[in-house]
């Protein structure tokens, strides 16, 4: 393969199979260095969706129900005349506020890395089968 001299640009000459020998091995190496980062990114979408199938969202629905119990007993003590409205206003905004996003939270977090590890492995693990066919020829 030669290449000529025009303008600014600098003459090579070589063999076309030095040349498409590089470009093969540089687009191997890219290749399974993109490989290699697909299949870490897959690890790690796959211990996120543990997580948070797991302990993460488990302790969020449990703090959500302490707080519902908190809010209930608090109001209870309100109407009795026992607690002020300041304590009934902190038990309303754990309730609504603080436990109940955590709770949403985890939850997005489980859907949003469940569906990117399908989207990236392009499998339904549901229905434990590939999301794309082949086309028959």
């Amino acid at each position: 393969m030669e290449l000529s001299k025009s303008c600014s640009f600098i003459v090579l000459k070589t063999t076309g199979n030095i040349i498409a020998a590089f470009i093969v091995l540089l687009l191997s190496t890219s290749l399974a260095h993109s490989q290699g980062l697909l299949d870490a990114r897959v690890l790690t979408l796959q211990g996120a969706v543990e997580l948070a199938k797991g302990k993460q969202m488990l302790g969020a629905k449990r703090a959500d129900e302490i707080a519902e119990k908190r809010y209930n007993i608090t109001k209870s003590r309100y109407l009795m005349g026992k607690v002020s409205i300041l304590d009934l206003n902190v038990a309303t905004e754990e309730r609504t506020d603080k436990a109940t996003r955590s709770f949403i939270s985890s939850l997005w977090s489980f859907w949003s890395a469940y569906y990117t590890l399908r989207r990236l492995t392009l499998y339904d693990f549901e229905r434990n089968m590939a999301l794309v066919q082949e086309i028959p020829e």
